[in-house]
């Protein structure tokens, strides 16, 4: 019960925090749904934490509002060196997905690169369809295996595995083992 309240919870942080970005960037969230692909009730359900999008719906909208898909859920930091303790790093949990992405690099200014951890479930992926990030990624597994679709290759990744990802390249991300799969990404920050 506490997983869930605290996902629910997540959800409306995340949600606020996009409609902040969007407020900021003075969008309606028509403009930001066409932007994004998305349509605006599904915007507007998002903004008040009544959807969990999938990790590659994620990073549609960050790089609509001009953003890493780490902007959405990382707290600003003071810039210099930081500590990111493994029980107290940001997080977001998208039940679509089957996954858990957590927040590995401050978001203090000037960072040029962006690193997270990705924990897939079982059967879980980053979208129903390959899609192209703005930024070029390289990626880790750091436990488990995932099957990586990226342009027309099909990839088996075994832990250790590392892959290159250019950027607007579509790839996608998906466990098909029992057990779950954790990924380090590490990536370019957009720059708007």
């Amino acid at each position: 019960m506490a997983k869930r309240e605290g996902s629910a919870r997540e959800q409306q942080r995340l949600g606020l925090e996009v409609r902040r970005l969007r407020e900021q960037a003075t969008l309606s969230v028509r403009a930001l749904a066409e932007r994004s692909g998305f349509s605006a009730s599904f915007i507007s359900q998002f903004e008040n934490g009544q959807v969990s999008p999938s990790i590659q719906s994620l990073g549609h909208i960050a790089d609509a509002l001009g953003v890493s898909l780490a902007d959405l859920f990382t707290p600003r930091a003071e810039p210099g060196p930081s500590v990111i303790k493994a029980d107290a790093r940001p997080t977001f949990h998208s039940s679509w997905s089957k996954a858990q992405i957590a927040a590995l690099t401050p978001l203090a200014v000037p960072h040029s690169i962006e690193a997270l951890v990705v924990t897939i479930a079982s059967g879980g992926s980053s979208g129903k369809h390959p899609a192209g990030s703005a930024n070029e990624q390289i990626a880790v597994v750091f436990d488990g295996g995932v099957e990586l679709t990226i342009g027309a290759d099909h990839v088996e990744l075994e832990r250790g595995d590392a892959v290159f990802i250019p950027a607007r390249i579509p790839h996608r991300w998906h466990n098909a083992a029992d057990v779950p799969a954790q990924i380090v990404l590490v990536a370019t920050r957009v720059r708007g």
